[in-house]
């Protein structure tokens, strides 16, 4: 049966090292209902440690209120992803529709982004039709680091992206958004995307801004 109703509040998790026996995520979740809300997650940076959050399924999730820095460089700080088709019916889920990764609020939080993006929402690599949908990002700070890349990356069948803060003043590019499409290995691609009422701050010396990059 799938985990329901779990929570995860005012925690502190840090210095993890997970030798050479991982990967280890800081936090990994599969739930029905998940609440992440006031944690402080930091340092994945050692051996093959992973993400900070990495959310593998959930339906009627909020992740708020936390603080998150330091994640190894090739992961992201919060990691929202779906099942893979070949496994769904494994959970009880039997279609596209019942085993989506769906209704998640993430909001309020502040990342030092440090890696190649700060939230990624994506589909496993084996997702088949079993996609993420109706996620709503508000209220986050951005507060990208010397060497880390855009904050957001994307692919999500309904989406909004409102009153949210991107500092990439000391990041390596100038991109605030990757918005991904369909491709060989993920057959299904972002679609109704709003974003509104959002901030950008590149104080840098090029100052430039590429808020969508699409791919």
């Amino acid at each position: 049966s799938i985990p329901d109703q779990i929570s995860m509040v005012d925690t502190t998790i840090q210095h993890m090292d997970a030798g050479l026996d991982g990967p280890h995520m800081a936090s990994f979740w599969v739930a029905r209902r998940l609440a992440l809300m006031g944690n402080f997650i930091d340092d994945t940076l050692s051996g093959s440690s992973e993400h900070l959050m990495r959310i593998q399924w959930t339906q009627k999730s909020v992740v708020s209120n936390n603080t998150l820095s330091r994640v190894m460089y090739i992961k992201e700080m919060i990691a929202l992803r779906n099942l893979c088709e070949s496994c769904y019916s494994h959970l009880g889920l039997t279609d596209a529709e019942t085993s989506a990764t769906k209704h998640v609020v993430i909001s309020d939080n502040h990342l030092e982004s440090n890696s190649y993006t700060g939230i990624q929402i994506d589909g496993n690599i084996l997702s088949g039709l079993a996609g993420i949908k109706d996620v709503i990002l508000e209220r986050n700070w951005y507060d990208v680091q010397p060497g880390g890349g855009a904050p957001l990356t994307i692919r999500v069948n309904g989406i909004t992206i409102r009153n949210e803060i991107f500092n990439i003043t000391n990041g390596k590019t100038s991109i605030v958004m990757g918005i991904r499409g369909a491709n060989s290995i993920v057959n299904w691609g972002t679609n109704n995307l709003f974003a509104h009422n959002n901030t950008v701050v590149n104080t840098s010396g090029t100052g430039s801004v590429l808020f969508m990059y699409l791919s």
